[in-house]
């Protein structure tokens, strides 16, 4: 199981805190923790480790953002979520300016959008993380990067780089050794090790005793990552008492030669990503290339002339570009990532109010003068392009203008130079002023034209003008192909926000009503002069409602476990006809078909298949077909729904196809494509009860079992759905169907004891007004150690165990029974909330001799306590 998401709720009040932890707990595997004012709040980040903290801003002992602040102070590595009872969005703005991840009103709160909230804050933390981390290896890298460019001392070069990343605190500790041509070490450096264990590592190394991660280096890769306990770790002298660590090391080699290893340790819980990766590879390539030409000086000083007439001849194109480019009136920016310097022309300096003397080249300048609210998305989407997930950088903000004011402009780039590895070095791009008309199209043609006036005048100049304009003539068709792209994907983003805002909707609603008749109805059953009929019908509206609810968390759940691959079959023998009746019967006294009087429920079983067995996972059968009737009924008024099954041949394979076809409202032809969508209603803009999720669940559903789905509908006339599953005949068998109509049944266990475990008082009172009915004798135990210290003496016939208890769980008191030889005398029954068919079966595999997953009526439960008595 994967570890606890941990969380610190840190709320003063009761109310509060209890609807926190009934929204909770339906979030997967979670640990809970509970602090009531900011000093015990402290407490716990001084001991404890959390994945979350939920801060509510007004604490006895603190008060509004200097709650913030206090916690930020603590340097934890949570993320942090705002909880707070008013939407301030300027709070909250200032609360994700200081740190925080996210904020939720708690008037607006569901379990959804608490657990998406922290799904959210967890995974931004884990970026914003790896962002620090990441930066502090650029940083480290830089520096390196820029002695490697000053120093002719190959020592020199060694020590700076082990000592700055350790210093940077990028690695645990570094090493680099250089050998000669007898593969010995003759230079070497190292950071974060002791003295001791690098001369004992050297000393072996220079016998010919090679740990096996630098023999796989040499022999496969230049590169290779060491896990501790790894086939390619054998712990070496070097790592042979650093159990929690990672390490990463590359073979330096130049031209043929190789010249040593670099190697880098860090600590586990700090597993590098791709990127650093990628700058660890970068650096030893740098680091070997210097090596070898500091050693070969002639061949560097040709390198270097080379190198700065390169630079001469690309500041001379620059200076040619501009020239052409500040005519067209369009600002041009170049950001060189490794040195992050932003250099941008006259033209971008003057649209923001400046001189370009006055412009500073470094990044976090520009940065301060976007606007809040924009800078968020700004950082996002450079993001995705630097991670070459977007194919450009493009985006509409405000900047500050010189003189104070807010003006638009619009920015696109794209990285134009990535190293040997992938990663990004240098990205230019243009900046447009948009702020008097912000009609980026009609300003762009003018663009365009300024632009092509230009290229044309300076054609007659050379031939390297006519290259310019080429390339020009190339960015724009480009542009124009990247913005259809970009407005085709706006199109999309809308239509689905629509959708999300429909269903998020339908499932407020969905909730809403039942949990409403719920608590209504409750409420009025309190009155000690009710009548007995209106109480009767009070209950009857409760438990449909409740039933309702129910429902909709089972398609969620459903829904879920299709998305994991956790769903499974079970088959059994079963006759398909008693299926299909038992549905027949849970519809024939539904209350929506009882309110369709014109509407007929037809079951069409032919003659020949009233008998027929097969091995089947009748559960999820009944599901589908559950589903598929419920849509039918719901989208018809009058007329009929009719359906059935029978057995087809195709492709030497015997199937079972069912049918239900209705006479209701059918599917209009542009919506077919959408019928098994989840989240999906086919009529969309009239509501209709329900999640959106049944034909879904069924697709998935008849899939698993090895079927197919489809339907044929014409809209206004009705729809026919089909589904096959696979048909493994048996022996026929008559059909079992009794109807579910029948008067209700008491058991009687007059002379029988009964001991409930249960620490749920709501369930005992539930199951102890059942009992009463039935004369047994019973007792009550709230918690595992009561039961083991009672259940001797108590000998009772059936125990009803709850499994999830306090103090002791069911499953670990199940475990004790057994060994002190009580279970040939008694019969357990297991009740829980978790129903999982993963449940059931670790329950009756521990010893339980029933199951019954909660909630369960008092038909269930009898039934149960029969088997187990027979």
């Amino acid at each position: 199981m994967d570890a606890p998401i941990t969380i610190l709720l840190v709320e003063d009040n009761e109310g509060d805190i209890i609807l926190f932890e009934e929204y909770i707990a339906t979030y997967r595997h979670h640990k809970l923790t509970i602090a009531k004012d900011l000093a015990k709040a402290k407490q716990q980040l001084q001991t404890n480790s959390f994945n979350v903290i939920m801060l509510d801003l007004n604490l006895p002992d603190s008060n509004g953002i200097q709650t913030v602040k206090s916690i930020i102070s603590m340097e934890t590595n949570a993320a942090i979520v705002i909880f707070t009872g008013l939407y301030d969005e300027e709070l909250g703005q200032k609360a994700i300016k200081l740190g925080a991840q996210d904020f939720l009103v708690k008037n607006n709160l569901n379990p959804e959008l608490l657990h998406k909230t922290i799904n959210y804050a967890i995974s931004r933390n884990k970026d914003r993380y790896k962002l620090n981390h990441l930066n502090k290896v650029l940083q480290a890298t830089r520096k390196i990067n820029q002695l490697i460019t000053h120093t002719d001392d190959v020592q020199e070069l060694i020590n700076s780089a082990c000592e700055m990343y350790v210093s940077s605190n990028v690695y645990y500790a570094t090493w680099l050794i250089l050998l000669d041509e007898n593969s010995q070490i003759k230079q070497y450096a190292y950071s974060g090790i002791t003295d001791e264990r690098f001369n004992r590592y050297r000393i072996e190394f220079n016998k010919g005793i090679h740990p096996k991660c630098l023999q796989y280096t040499s022999e496969n890769n230049n590169f290779v990552s060491v896990l501790k306990d790894l086939e390619n770790c054998d712990k070496c002298k070097l790592y042979d008492n650093c159990t929690n660590n990672v390490a990463f090391i590359y073979r330096l080699n130049y031209k043929g030669c190789h010249l040593g290893y670099f190697g880098a340790v860090n600590d586990v819980k700090y597993r590098h990503n791709k990127d650093e990766i990628d700058l660890f590879i970068e650096i030893s390539g740098d680091i070997s290339f210097s090596i070898y030409t500091i050693n070969q000086s002639i061949e560097k000083q040709e390198i270097k002339s080379k190198y700065l007439e390169e630079q001469r001849k690309l500041k001379e194109s620059e200076e040619r570009l501009n020239i052409t480019i500040k005519g067209a009136n369009i600002g041009i920016w170049d950001w060189d990532i490794v040195e992050n310097k932003f250099i941008i022309n006259e033209v971008c300096a003057q649209q923001l109010g400046y001189r370009l003397s006055e412009v500073s080249p470094l990044l976090n300048w520009l940065i301060s003068l976007i606007h809040p609210e924009d800078k968020k998305g700004a950082e996002r989407l450079m993001v995705r392009h630097l991670s070459d997930k977007s194919s450009q950088f493009e985006i509409e903000l405000r900047i500050k203008h010189k003189s104070g004011e807010w003006i638009w402009i619009e920015t696109k780039g794209k990285v134009t130079q990535r190293d040997k590895n992938g990663t990004p070095t240098r990205m230019c791009g243009i900046q447009i002023d948009i702020n008097e008309k912000k009609k980026s199209e009609l300003l762009l043609k003018q663009q365009q034209k300024e632009i092509l006036a230009q290229i044309h005048e300076y054609e007659s100049l050379n031939e390297e003008y006519i290259s310019l304009n080429e390339n020009l003539n190339q960015s724009n068709s480009y542009l124009q192909k990247v913005n259809k792209e970009l407005s085709e994907a706006k199109e999309l983003a809308e239509q689905n926000e629509k959708l999300k805002s429909a269903f998020l909707a339908n499932m407020s609603h969905e909730i809403r009503t039942p949990m409403n008749a719920i608590i209504g109805f409750s409420s009025l059953l309190e009155s000690d002069e009710l009548e007995n009929n209106k109480r009767n019908i009070f209950v009857d509206q409760i438990n449909t409602a409740s039933n309702r609810l129910l429902q909709i968390v089972n398609d969620i759940i459903d829904i879920s476990k299709l998305e994991a691959n956790q769903l499974s079959v079970h088959t059994n023998e079963c006759n398909i006809c008693t299926i299909f009746m038992n549905s027949y019967d849970l519809f024939i006294q539904s209350a929506l078909l009882k309110s369709k009087p014109e509407l007929s429920l037809i079951p069409n079983t032919k003659p020949e298949y009233q008998n027929i067995m097969a091995q089947v996972d009748n559960i999820r059968l009944g599901q589908v077909l559950d589903n598929l009737l419920s849509n039918a009924i719901k989208y018809s008024e009058r007329g009929s729904v009719e359906f059935g099954f029978s057995v087809k041949t195709e492709n030497n394979k015997e199937w079972i196809e069912v049918f239900v076809k209705d006479t209701g409202i059918g599917i209009r032809k542009e919506k077919h494509d959408l019928v098994f969508e989840r989240f999906r209603q086919v009529e969309e803009l009239d509501y209709h009860e329900g999640a959106g999720l049944g034909l879904s669940i069924s697709k998935g559903l008849v899939e698993l079992m090895g079927g197919k789905i489809w339907f044929e509908s014409e809209y206004g006339k009705g729809s026919t759905f089909y589904f096959t599953i696979p048909y493994v005949p048996l022996a026929d068998s008559p059909c079992d169907y009794q109807s579910k109509n029948s008067k209700e049944y008491i058991l009687n266990l007059r002379g029988k004891k009964i001991l409930i475990a249960e620490d749920d008082s709501s369930s005992y009172e539930y199951l102890k007004e059942i009992l009463n009915e039935s004369k047994a004798e019973i007792f009550y135990v709230e918690n595992g150690e009561q039961l083991i210290n009672n259940v001797e003496n108590i000998c009772p016939d059936i125990v009803l165990l709850d499994i999830n208890m306090p103090i002791k769980s069911g499953l670990h008191c199940l475990k004790e029974m057994k060994e002190m030889h009580l279970l040939d005398n008694m019969k357990i029954i297991a009740q829980t909330a978790y129903a999982m068919s993963s449940e059931r079966e670790k329950c009756l595999s521990e010893g339980c001799h029933e199951y019954l997953a909660k909630p369960f009526t008092k038909e269930e439960l009898f039934e149960k306590m029969s088997k187990v008595l027979v």
